[in-house]
């Protein structure tokens, strides 16, 4: 079809906003065709964003044992605080710190508790299982 029309020009707005312009120009032989890709951008009328980071981890007081697996996997807590920890397993699993200062020891089912009596960040781990991801726990004073 592009061959029957000679000298078309062909303007194809692929979209908005800076995405590129794409223009086809044939000749009258059709023997020869001309691509070019052509970037245009428009003016911005939107303030630039600043992001803050937020405090890693859901704050809260339980976590989830589930498919070999610690959910979630960052907690945030205050010292005192109680986290009782639900294996919904069906297998063998602990929560334990790495640096040995809390333990559930182990259980397959229902749940169990543990305390942080300390600020600071508690990374943890499945004693049983060491091919599970860690987590942690990060208590505020």
């Amino acid at each position: 079809m592009l061959r029957r029309l000679p000298r078309l020009l062909l303007l194809l707005v692929v979209g908005t906003l800076g995405l590129p312009t794409l223009l086809v120009a044939c000749s009258s032989s059709g023997s020869k065709s001309t691509v070019q890709h052509e970037t245009t951008s428009a003016p911005s009328s939107e303030a630039p964003v600043t992001t803050v980071a937020a405090p890693s981890g859901i704050e809260g007081s339980a976590i989830t044992i589930s498919g070999f697996a610690f959910q979630p996997g960052e907690l945030r807590a205050k010292v005192g605080d109680t986290i009782t920890v639900t294996n919904v397993d069906g297998t063998d699993h602990t929560l334990t710190a790495v640096d040995g200062s809390f333990t559930t020891g182990r259980f397959s089912t229902g749940s169990k508790s543990v305390r942080v009596t300390t600020a600071g960040r508690f990374e943890f781990k499945c004693e049983v299982h060491s091919f599970m991801p860690h987590g942690s726990i990060q208590v505020s004073g």
